[in-house]
């Protein structure tokens, strides 16, 4: 073989290997392909409208696919895709697993954009597409309309409407322009008086009354007239108002009062209107010229000025002021006679007469045990002025208002009873009489108010809370205690307290007072043999010693194993104390009057019988040691001590002591 076919032979094998390259990347190729499509997942894209499938693109913008003649190929299971045409807005679509094979996917057109303006342009323009305002300007700017037809409307107040149809094109912008049509109106402008000069935008334009033809548009008009005040306005002529009609009133130019006012602080009137609100000595007003005003300056304790006056126009007219005192005389008496003072100054007792200045005084008229009354008095100018303050009672004060009694919010009920003679004590063959039922006769000039039960734990717990709430009575008591709680219900009644007090002490009593007390030993004993009878009896229930079932809360038969005296044939159901109310009311409508507890009077103990034995509004003894305790209680098993004359001595408090209230009605 030659150097020659060498050569041929060679070239030969070159390319039989480069051949075989070429297509070893071919079927490698094309394998991976069909590889490709065997192993990927394929969705139909269909895209709408028509004109969009002209120029769709599709862009596989997250995951693995190919876009090949209508269908997507993915690799990935979830992809981001991006469909696109000419003229259309893009959509973009997300792809997974449960997304169907086949997708409609319809484009929205590419809107049109509208740029408009008008001639004269006006920033106060308004824009109106289909009767929506869209824009308030000289003009629109590139705005975005879809394809389709519009009413547009442009408005301004100076000028006639313009109402058009507009076409928008898909992804096409236009641009308009339109021309504002003039519209023409009218100044009507006329005063009173006439002839007043015009001028229009600074232009003198003639002399009231006056009619001008003028375009829409605003103007500034001023009306003058000599000796008046001038007028300045504004006015517009629009589409919607073309005529502007005025009738002015010209006023007359004003004049000047100038006050000069002593003393200072009154109240200055122009024309019955208060002027000069900072209280100066001068003071300047501007008024009308040429008519009459009514001025008045007045303040509390002199005489009023009045007076009418005119002025020019441009006048200023001068008016000094000068007050002069004025005086009156107030009589005042009262009942019953009570401290007077004027503006919280003492100035006398039951009356007052002196010559004031008639400034309004703060009188106040005040009394222990009263409701203190204040009033405002004005003395009247040269007279007298009489006056008459009656005072009431803090008590019936309170009543006049509507108020409840205190006692009756603490559930303490009241009755009235006036007692008649008597004969208290015991006499000398009454069956079980003591030593010291020392007989009086006895009788009484007041009426008195009496609690119909004894005072209970709950009633009680108002004023010391110490004791339970319950509806037993009150009991471990002192006769101070007691006595300290009658005052501190006079305090909250309003009444004034029976017992005067001093340290926690006792120092003596006011027999006139109103205020709750307890009762006397006389009054205690009345109410237990004398009231609602004839004739006085031993006995609370009568002269028997026959005891009636239910008359009260004593000693009875259940007790016979632990007491050493007790009243056989009697049950009374309970062994301690019982609720107040629990047994019958007696002859005057009292409860446990005997029973219950033993009650606190008000007198004094002592054996010593009193030198005058013919008693009125007896309230015992001045001295004596301890108290009087009157009425049996659950531990009382004797008849003697069931009687109404029996009493006992105490000088502290008791489990069986308690106490009932009263006092005077008047």
């Amino acid at each position: 073989m030659n150097e020659f076919d060498q050569s041929i032979q060679q070239a030969r094998q070159k390319r039989f290997i480069q051949y075989s390259i070429v297509g070893s990347v071919v079927i490698v190729g094309l394998f991976t392909y069909l590889a490709w499509l065997f192993l990927a997942k394929g969705y139909v894209i269909n895209v709408l409208p028509g004109e969009a499938q002209i120029s769709v693109r599709v862009d596989v913008r997250e995951g693995q696919g190919l876009y090949i003649g209508g269908v997507l190929y993915l690799l990935s299971k979830q992809a981001v895709v991006n469909v696109s045409a000419d003229e259309f807005e893009p959509e973009t679509i997300r792809i997974n697993p449960a997304t169907a094979s086949t997708l409609k996917i319809t484009l929205t057109p590419t809107p049109g954009t509208l740029v408009a303006s008008t001639t004269p342009s006006h920033p106060e323009t308004e824009w109106l597409i289909n009767g929506e305002l869209i824009h308030i300007g000289e003009g629109l700017e590139e705005h975005r309309l879809p394809p389709g037809e519009y009413d547009l409307s442009i408005r301004h107040k100076y000028y006639q409407p313009i109402d058009t149809i507009i076409t928008a094109q898909r992804a096409q912008s236009q641009q308009k322009n339109w021309s504002f049509t003039s519209v023409a109106g009218s100044l009507n402008l006329n005063t009173s008086p006439v002839s007043a000069r015009v001028e229009i935008n600074g232009e003198a334009v003639g002399v009231t009354p006056l009619t001008l033809d003028k375009p829409a548009g605003e103007y500034t008009i001023n009306i003058t007239a000599d000796g008046y005040e001038s007028i300045d306005e504004q006015a517009e002529i629009t589409y919607s108002q073309l005529e502007v009609k005025r009738q002015y009133q010209l006023v007359l130019r004003k004049g000047t009062l100038s006050f000069n006012l002593s003393p200072v602080g009154g109240t200055l009137l122009i024309d019955d209107v208060a002027v000069n609100s900072n209280k100066q000595a001068e003071y300047i007003a501007r008024v009308s010229a040429n008519k009459k005003h009514s001025v008045r300056y007045e303040i509390a304790g002199y005489s009023a000025y009045r007076t009418q006056v005119q002025v020019a126009p441009d006048e200023n007219k001068e008016i000094p002021i000068r007050l002069e005192k004025t005086f009156g005389t107030v009589n005042i008496t009262t009942s019953p006679a009570a401290t007077i003072s004027i503006n919280d100054k003492v100035v006398g007792q039951s009356s007052f007469s002196k010559k004031l200045s008639t400034i309004p005084y703060k009188f106040t008229f005040s009394l222990d045990g009263y409701r203190t009354q204040t009033q405002t008095i004005t003395p009247h100018t040269n007279s007298k002025k009489n006056i008459r303050i009656v005072l009431l009672s803090e008590f019936d004060a309170r009543r006049k208002e509507g108020k409840p009694l205190f006692v009756s919010t603490l559930g303490i009920k009241l009755q009235a009873t006036r007692p008649d003679a008597f004969t208290m004590g015991s006499a000398p063959n009454e069956k079980g009489r003591q030593r010291n039922e020392f007989p009086l006769s006895a009788d009484f000039t007041r009426s008195i108010w009496v609690s119909q039960h004894e005072i209970t734990e709950a009633q009680y717990r108002a004023f010391d809370a110490s004791k339970p709430n319950t509806s037993l009575p009150v009991s471990n008591v002192s006769w101070v205690d007691a006595v300290r709680y009658s005052n501190w219900l006079s305090e909250n009644e309003g009444l004034p307290s029976f017992y005067k007090m001093s340290n926690g002490r006792v120092t003596g009593f006011n027999a006139q007072s109103t205020g709750y007390r307890l009762l006397s030993e006389s009054e205690w004993e009345w109410l237990a043999k004398k009231a609602k009878r004839s004739v006085s009896t031993v006995y609370i229930w009568g002269n028997s010693e026959r005891i009636p079932k239910r008359a009260g809360n004593i000693a009875d038969k259940t007790l016979s194993s632990s007491a050493t005296f007790y009243i056989r044939d009697y049950d009374d159901g309970v062994s301690g104390k019982a609720p107040v109310g629990s047994f019958k009311a007696d002859r005057a409508g009292l409860y446990d009057l005997m029973g219950n507890v033993s009650e606190w009077v008000h007198d004094n103990y002592t054996n010593t019988p009193p030198s005058n034995t013919q008693v009125v509004d007896y309230m015992g003894a001045s001295r004596g040691v301890g108290h009087i305790v009157k009425g049996a209680n659950y531990n009382s098993g004797r008849f003697a001590e069931l009687r109404g004359a029996y009493k006992t001595v105490s000088e502290t408090s008791d489990p069986t002591i308690g106490f009932r209230i009263a006092r005077y009605a008047q």
